[in-house]
């Protein structure tokens, strides 16, 4: 094989199931190029078109069903359309076949060793060849029946009308969400369990289970699960919670457990909106989630590595010196002297004022408070400062990310280091000074004048009056939404150009070297000179004539709808 692109078209009338053979031929050949290291060598990447006689986004083609899930592109065929079958290859030597089904059977015998097959959303479809399938996705399909599916390793049966999974005992991860399932007396050796949604109250025999998710059900006893792994319980009816000492991660969330004493061993917690007031015994878990609860008293905390207190009545947190992550969002907290040693502090929409003395803090929030003398935090690495009444910001000259966007900020030449700035909704209008600066937010502020930001990596100009834009030709993603920019011809070599409302635009020849290109709501009307644009967006233009984009990966139509040509994996 000479090529280094290899494309595979397939499809399949409703009508004629037994075109499934050519879907065989293809999968023995697919399996036999992936297992021969010397072909493989020759495959750099593989491109997926899915229509017979032209592309699939050529205008004539129905595309309103197309749209993208985990990465796949899925086809959804009116039921009067052809379906289609897309192979997907992908470098880890394994064929992924996704179906996207009109009402049909389809026969998938010889079907059973390809390693990963995506049924979802079918309707009525045998599953019983899958016996040797690896992972098995039949979500949202009709499937009831799976007694066939002993030793698929990863299985997906959430939203389905399966009732009997008594024989899944050797599955490794198991999906049963929102299903009809009550009886999983069978599957305690199941190492990753979904149950939440379901109607399942009695889980003694899941004490080997290593992940379990309970969230949503009517499970009240927990008493056997001690040794689970991972347990979720969030809006169960679980109130007792005594066995669960040695449980590593817990979450309790929107439950009515008040008791948390014997959960000393716990690493990861979560509590929040609990009836949990007192978290005295809770000294050695490693991460631990208070939110909305009725704590007050945090005083033996002092071994917490991550705490989020937010909107709790906490008021003291002086005995918290050791904590390395701290939310205190939304709290009464005014005194944070003792925090100084604190790698993360979340301090928005609190009453603190005085920071003087968080000056090693590597991330700090302070949005939304009332601090105004940021002078002293001149060695941390991420500050938010949004909506304060900050003017001078002269000192913060190490500062790694700042955002200073609704504040109070007029001269920002003092901060020639930073490196992702956000000045968006100040009175901000010289920028000169910030030539080195990778990422910057001008949205809505005063600034006219670009020509010193060359070197700017990501920039945001939308909604300002700049209109010259000349001096940009080096930036990489560039944001113009919203401006009365009219000339955009020294953009040819921006990667990724957002000129949406750019209501003075029409001439875009020039940018033909533009990846990602946003001309929505614009005036264009000839695109004739786009057709290297991977993705273009054209809604609420007036675009008609397409002819010239017929390579085009991504494409937004006047009308809204998106048409994706293919699917590369490079």
């Amino acid at each position: 094989m000479d090529r280094c692109v290899l494309t595979l078209i397939l499809s399949l009338c409703v009508k004629d199931v037994k075109d499934i053979t050519k879907l065989r031929q293809v999968s023995k050949f697919f399996n036999r190029v992936l297992s021969d290291p010397v072909t493989w060598t020759h495959l750099p990447r593989i491109v997926v078109r899915s229509d017979v006689d032209t592309i699939i986004a050529n205008t004539s083609t129905t595309n309103n069903n197309l749209h993208w899930y985990h990465g796949f592109l899925h086809i959804r065929p009116a039921e009067d359309e052809v379906y289609k079958v897309i192979a997907l290859a992908e470098y880890h030597r394994r064929l992924i076949l996704n179906y996207s089904l009109a009402n049909s059977v389809i026969d998938l015998s010889g079907l059973g060793n390809i390693h990963t097959i995506n049924l979802s959303e079918t309707e009525e479809v045998d599953v019983s060849p899958l016996t040797n399938v690896h992972t098995l996705d039949l979500s949202y399909s009709n499937v009831a029946d799976v007694s066939a599916l002993t030793n698929v390793h990863t299985l997906d049966l959430s939203d389905t009308q399966v009732r009997d999974v008594s024989m899944l005992t050797n599955v490794h991860t198991l999906n049963l969400s929102r299903t009809m399932v009550a009886d999983v007396s069978t599957l305690g050796n199941v190492h990753t369990l979904n149950l939440s949604d379901t109607s399942v109250v009695d889980v003694s025999v899941l004490g080997n289970v290593h992940t379990l998710n309970l969230s949503n059900t009517r499970v009240v006893d927990v008493s056997a699960l001690g040794n689970v792994h991972t347990l979720n319980l969030v809006d169960t009816r679980v109130v007792d919670v005594s066995a669960l000492g040695n449980v590593h991660t817990l979450n309790l969330r929107r439950t009515d457990v008040s008791d948390v004493s014997t959960l000393t061993n716990v690493h990861t917690l979560n509590l929040q909106r609990t009836k949990v007031s007192d978290v005295s015994a809770l000294t050695n878990v490693h991460t631990l989630n208070l939110k909305g609860t009725r704590v007050v008293d945090v005083s033996t905390l002092t071994n917490v590595h991550t705490l989020n207190l937010k909107g709790t009545r906490v008021v003291d947190v002086s005995t918290l010196t050791n904590v390395h992550t701290l939310n205190l969002e939304g709290t009464r907290v005014v005194d944070v002297s003792a925090l100084t040693h604190a790698h993360t502090i979340n301090l928005g929409w609190s009453k603190v004022s005085d920071v003087s003395m968080l000056t090693d803090v590597h991330t700090l929030d302070l949005s939304h408070t009332e601090v105004v003398d940021v002078s002293m935090l001149t060695g941390v690495h991420t500050l938010n400062l949004s909506h304060t009444d900050v003017a001078d910001v002269s000192s913060l000259t190490g500062a790694h990310t700042l955002n200073l966007s609704h504040t109070n900020v007029t001269d920002v030449s003092a901060l020639t280091g930073v490196h992702t700035l956000n000045l968006s909704h100040t009175n901000v209008a010289d920028v000169s000074a910030l030539t080195d600066v990778h990422t910057l937010d001008l949205s809505h502020t005063a600034v006219t004048d670009v020509s010193n930001l060359t070197n700017v990596h990501t920039l945001d100009l939308s909604h300002t009056n700049v209109t010259d834009v000349s001096a940009l030709t080096n930036v990489f993603a560039l944001s113009l939404g919203y401006t009365p920019v009219v000339d955009v011809s020294a953009l040819g070599n921006v990667h990724t150009l957002s000129l949406c409302c750019c209501c003075e635009v029409i001439d875009v020849s020039a940018l033909t070297h533009v990846r990602t290109l946003d001309l929505s709501f614009t005036e264009v009307v000839d695109v004739s000179a786009l057709g290297n644009v991977h993705s273009l967006k054209l809604n609420g233009t007036k675009v008609t004539d397409f002819s010239a984009l017929d390579k085009v990966a991504i494409l937004c139509m006047p009308n809204g709808d998106f048409l994706v040509r293919e699917v590369t994996f490079d």
